[in-house]
């Protein structure tokens, strides 16, 4: 008889647990996550966004030059990691060739501005805290970037950390630059 109530709690306790897990996850599998669906070649989705001082900067205005995006959040340490990597290239490259943008996924736009201003950080940050280049750009990890050329299409993405001194990422700058590797 024991036996048979210690069964039934179990059985329920498991009905439960099943049920709970239903409502939370909407009775659907997890699935990978997403690629960014964008095709090299394709026309940048375009977008507006307020840089840290409030001005709006318009992604479509940046044709001519090739732009690096480069999509990240405080919380995540490796963004905190490649910031510097950031500043280096920026301070690198002609701004009249390149525009590099660091977008910003959302934190309290005085959090930013501190980061910013106490790690010397001088490259634009553009503040997406309602996620619109984000979703156009179907961000879902960080750091991610994405290169586009001259015309403004795609030219290609890379996710997570990146050395911008060499490597793949720095490469891929660099052609798009017209400028030979640094290897």
């Amino acid at each position: 008889m024991l036996n048979k109530k210690l069964l039934l709690v179990l059985g329920l306790l498991l009905l439960m647990l099943a049920g709970g897990w239903l409502l939370r996850s909407g009775g659907r599998r997890p699935s990978p996550p997403p690629t960014t669906g964008l095709a090299v070649g394709q026309a940048a989705p375009d977008f507006v966004l307020r840089d840290l001082a409030g001005h709006a900067v318009q992604l479509q205005e940046l044709r001519g030059r090739v732009v690096l995006l480069s999509f990240w959040a405080i919380w995540c340490p490796a963004c905190r990691l490649e910031l510097p990597e950031l500043q280096r290239l920026y301070e690198g490259l002609p701004p009249a060739e390149v525009a590099i943008l660091a977008i910003n996924a959302g934190d309290p736009s005085d959090q930013v501005a501190e980061l910013m201003r106490r790690e010397g950080y001088r490259f634009p940050v553009l503040l997406d805290g309602q996620g619109v280049a984000q979703s156009r750009f179907n961000v879902f990890q960080y750091p991610i970037t994405f290169l586009l050329d001259r015309q403004g299409r795609l030219a290609g993405h890379f996710l997570g950390l990146q050395n911008w001194e060499s490597g793949p990422a720095r490469q891929a700058l660099e052609d798009l630059m017209g400028r030979p590797h640094h290897d």
